[in-house]
């Protein structure tokens, strides 16, 4: 099977991007918590938390 070959550059950028998406997902959902003036949503701040930790995992594994 044929692997496609993508540039170390590139890489980076991706790697730089997906963490992007996870600061704006974890800032949706973890800030606006507060911001919103609303009791507390648990599963949405845990959800914030999990989606920043899983796409930082993956910008790690990307950039390698």
């Amino acid at each position: 099977m044929n692997r496609l070959k993508i540039s170390k550059r590139y890489k980076y950028i991706f790697s730089e991007k997906v963490m992007d998406l996870g600061n704006i997902s974890a800032g949706a959902l973890v800030f606006s918590q507060f911001i919103s003036g609303k009791e507390l949503s648990l599963t949405s701040f845990l959800a914030g938390i999990i989606l920043l930790i899983v796409t930082y995992f993956i910008s790690l594994q990307v950039a390698q």
